[in-house]
């Protein structure tokens, strides 16, 4: 049959092997195209994620630090608090009745932020908003605590809000900016 002839792909014989015909350039081109295509968005995705993976990160260390001096407080019937530095871009804790020296090692040993977090302010009611310099939030021996938001920002600009009620336990974790 002639028209069956033409149906079949092309063999080469070579050495006792069979080859048959490969791909065109056209198609290995269009393959390419399609893997860089995909690959280029899942960079894109790699990288964003990163930025908000490290948001997530400082967040976490914050909410588990409040949550701590929160404990501590009430356990070692000593005011605690959360000191931020906006310049440095660290944050420590100190307790009452630290000795000077004590408090300037904690200080040496606080948590600096990694490089595309900042802290952008923190907000009281009452007393306003902190954007510089440094400042405390204080937890006190009887089980409460300054009633304050921290808000921290990626190189992204996408902006958290850790909100500090006085007479609760726990820390509210806020994917925006919110104030009083």
């Amino acid at each position: 049959m002639p028209g069956d002839a033409l149906d079949r792909p092309r063999v080469w014989r070579k050495r006792g092997y069979a080859i048959t015909g490969g791909f065109t350039l056209i198609e290995l081109m269009v393959v390419l195209l399609l893997i860089s295509i995909f690959l280029s968005f899942t960079l894109v995705n790699l990288k964003s994620g990163t930025a908000a993976s490290q948001l997530q990160h400082v967040s976490r260390r914050l909410m588990h630090t409040i949550t701590l001096l929160k404990t501590r407080a009430i356990k070692s019937r000593r005011t605690q608090a959360l000191v931020i530095d906006f310049s440095n871009r660290k944050m420590w804790t100190i307790h009452q009745g630290m000795k000077p020296e004590q408090m300037a090692a904690a200080a040496s040993r606080g948590y600096e932020l990694p490089g595309a977090i900042r802290f952008m302010d923190v907000v009281f009611p009452g007393r306003g908003q902190v954007a510089s310099g440094r400042t405390e939030v204080y937890f006190y021996p009887r089980g409460y605590s300054d009633q304050a938001i921290i808000h921290i920002e990626n190189e992204e600009a996408r902006r958290w809000s850790l909100v500090i009620e006085p007479f609760l336990p726990s820390v509210k974790l806020l994917q925006e900016y919110v104030t009083y």
